[in-house]
């Protein structure tokens, strides 16, 4: 969870571009430890489709994806910091699945890539590394497609 100015808002709200409790500017730099993370700039470099090996996921983060889009026969979308090719090493990872109902997502979430931080929060507080939208793709921002073969 990221705080400026008395704010609280996550990454996955970052990305959506939708901040709790308020409007604010967007946030393009994080703190963590005393350390610096950039979080991007909005800039048009960034935007549109873009190949796995040029979002900076590994051969193994890109089969697992694939495996699971293949499972349930379905795009899955990696948006976020992930797509952007800006993650941190404690970035959560952002999944769009357009259409996806609970019983694909329940067959997809534990075998997708995860962060070490961020995503939804489970039970004790525990960030859980992952978010998963059934939201519409927005095209205009950075996004790595898996489709299903």
């Amino acid at each position: 969870v990221a705080t400026a100015g008395g704010w609280y808002w996550n990454a996955s709200d970052y990305e959506r571009g939708v901040v709790l409790g308020g409007v604010a500017e967007k946030m393009t730099e994080l703190y963590v430890g005393g350390r610096l993370y950039s979080m991007g700039n909005g800039s048009s470099q960034a935007s549109g489709l873009k190949t796995w090996e040029e979002a900076g996921i590994s051969a193994s983060e890109a089969k697992r994806i694939q495996n699971a889009a293949n499972r349930i026969n379905k795009p899955i979308n990696v948006v976020g910091s992930r797509a952007r090719g800006d993650a941190s090493p404690i970035s959560d990872w952002d999944y769009v699945v357009e259409g996806m109902n609970r019983d694909m997502r329940k067959d997809i979430q534990n075998s997708l890539p995860r962060g070490t931080g961020g995503g939804d929060i489970l039970s004790g507080g525990i960030e859980s590394g992952i978010n998963l939208f059934s939201d519409t793709l927005n095209r205009e921002k950075a996004h790595v497609i898996f489709t299903p073969k």
